[in-house]
């Protein structure tokens, strides 16, 4: 139990460090994927909403360390994103598609950046900014488009080089007619 809890922790410390220190210094819009938003999706779906939970919280403390927002901002974007996508994976989507996945990437993504764009105009007094500019919206359907890129890329490898999500057939000794008698 205590090794699990530790291996997470180290894990979610590396993922956002990582993401804190080199993704987000990459040209255009690959320094706008969020590598924690896509593993938080990922193991919300494989792993499940205890575990996605935990991430969502270990990783948003850390980023929010990291980062120059103020203390939170990160924390309830990641938690609101994981509530919603639990929502949604346990009462909307029923399987574990490529489908199901991308559109749990695109609405957790959208939830974690409004969350996150109103509790920082929030707390830093600024109303006027509250509302959103075409760059805005442009800048963040580069960071979406690209989480969706790698959620596929991540669903991709998985299913290749992992047992769990291989196709099941039916024998071919099932599908004999009955004989005559």
């Amino acid at each position: 139990m205590y090794a699990k809890i530790f291996i997470y922790a180290i894990s979610a410390l590396a993922l956002a460090v990582f993401q804190a220190g080199l993704v987000s210094a990459l040209p255009s819009w690959l320094g706008e994927t969020d590598l924690v938003l896509t593993a938080l999706v990922l193991i919300l779906g494989f792993a499940g909403a205890r575990t996605a939970y935990f991430w969502a919280l270990g990783a948003g403390w850390i980023l929010d360390v990291l980062s120059f927002a103020p203390f939170g901002a990160n924390i309830a974007g990641l938690l609101l994103a994981a509530v919603l996508a639990d929502f949604l994976l346990s009462n909307l989507f029923t399987n574990r598609s490529l489908y199901s996945f991308l559109m749990l990437g695109a609405i957790a993504d959208a939830c974690y950046e409004f969350c996150s764009y109103f509790y920082l105009n929030i707390a830093l007094f600024r109303w006027p900014d509250i509302f959103f500019d075409a760059g805005f919206f442009l800048q963040k359907a580069y960071g979406l488009g690209a989480n969706l890129v790698l959620i596929g890329t991540s669903l991709y490898l998985i299913s290749h080089f992992g047992a769990s999500l291989k196709p099941v057939f039916l024998k071919q000794e099932s599908l004999k007619p009955p004989r005559a008698l």
